[in-house]
């Protein structure tokens, strides 16, 4: 069964808001079986939003819509569809009234005749709880086979509302079946001779890849329980080509895969970051219970808090420099025996867009990892923003203890 997406909304065409919703909505999608053929992003205007509709339904079973369900002048898009479906609005009584109790208690005032809009459903459909918000979702089964979900714009209302929607939406007879490979050390186009081949040879299976230039490539693989043995083949060929670089085959996180192999040897991690300012860290403590296995993290940006906290010796800041391979060594074994861990990282480099030389250019990083068996250092010189060069320089350092930990 083949699906269509419709995201409203003039401020996400003229780039007031990123758009956030289109990947949860596919992943869901996917997940049980459709195959979204389509996505449009229109302005919040009736015509345009009923012709998209229309357009859709030639080719498509379910059509989704995101947006325009608040209580404002261009929240338009029941409208639209009940224009497009030739069925009549209806006010649900009971459902005002929570909202009239709602805004009592919450703001103590006189309810807004404008949030009735919020209260309108489409006539013989189901609406969907949205637990975090008043805008409600809407399931509607048409009598000519097309199906139309609608859900609200805000990225967390929307999740609720899709979670909620799943358990009553009508899904494909044809059970998918997907995986989530990923892979670090490795770029697309290293791989991508060998997935030509594997496309040729297994064609029931859909091969997408992305790019991730922080970890490395994603693949995702899609096909249905007829042909599950495929897949598995493809991902067996993968491992015995590429087992190296593949750190996961279930879509599990980099991060979270690096939290536990440092959990599973009991050790401990801390940071010592200069020009990261802090991305390093931050990108470590976004794992859901690291608390056991990082203990904590230095932003020594200035010569001055490299020496007083770090103690890094004066001699090396004076003679190599702050952004140098002695100095980031040495950051990585004091910052490990200030947090008393088993491992020290850090990162010391020149972000910019200036401070650059000659002998120094901008993108220019050193990083390091040291441990009471083995320590190294790292020079590697970054392009793009500062913003980039913080990350990549971040991410690297990440994979480089995912490698030395492959060893031991």
């Amino acid at each position: 069964m083949k699906a269509g997406i419709i995201l409203t909304g003039d401020e996400i065409l003229e780039g007031f808001v990123q758009e956030q919703n289109l990947s949860v909505i596919s992943t869901e999608l996917s997940a049980i079986g459709y195959e979204v053929m389509e996505v449009s992003i229109v302005r919040d205007d009736v015509e345009q939003i009923v012709s998209t509709i229309k357009r859709m339904c030639h080719f498509c079973s379910l059509v989704v819509l995101s947006g325009g369900l608040g209580p404002t002048f261009d929240d338009v898009t029941l409208e639209a569809l009940s224009k497009a479906v030739s069925k009549p609005l209806q006010v649900d009584e009971q459902y005002l009234e929570q909202l009239k109790e709602r805004f009592s208690k919450r703001y103590g005032r006189v309810f807004p005749q404008d949030l009735t809009r919020q209260a309108l459903v489409l006539q013989d459909s189901i609406p969907v709880e949205n637990p975090s918000g008043s805008a409600r979702g809407l399931y509607y089964q048409s009598d000519n086979g097309n199906d139309f979900l609608v859900m609200p714009g805000p990225p967390g209302e929307l999740k609720d509302v899709l979670n909620n929607a799943i358990k009553i939406i009508r899904r494909p007879a044809l059970r998918v079946v997907s995986r989530s490979l990923g892979f670090v050390g490795i770029t697309e186009a290293e791989m991508n001779p060998f997935l030509e081949s594997l496309r040729r040879r297994y064609p029931e299976v859909r091969m997408v890849t992305r790019a991730d230039y922080a970890i490395g490539p994603t693949l995702y693989l899609t096909t249905s329980n007829s042909y599950e043995k495929d897949l598995r083949k493809i991902i067996q060929e993968i491992r015995a080509r590429f087992g190296e670089f593949v750190f996961t085959t279930i879509g599990e996180s980099f991060l979270g895969l690096l939290v536990d192999r440092l959990r599973g040897r009991s050790l401990s991690l801390s940071v010592a970051e200069s020009c990261t300012g802090g991305v390093l860290s931050s990108a470590i403590v976004s794992v859901p219970g690291v608390s056991d296995v990082y203990l904590g993290g230095v932003v020594a940006y200035s010569n001055t808090s490299k020496l007083s906290v770090l103690g890094i010796p004066k001699d090396i800041l004076n003679s190599d420099g702050a952004v140098s391979e002695k100095c980031a060594a040495m950051m990585a074994e004091r910052v490990a025996r200030l947090f008393v861990s088993d491992i020290g990282l850090a990162v010391t480099g020149i972000a910019g867009p200036s401070g650059g030389t000659m002998k120094k250019p901008v993108g220019l990083v050193y990083s390091a990892i040291y441990t009471a068996t083995y320590s190294d250092v790292y020079r590697t010189e970054y392009s793009g923003t500062r913003q980039t060069i913080m990350h990549k320089a971040s991410y690297d350092l990440l994979k480089n203890l995912w490698r030395i930990l492959q060893k031991i």
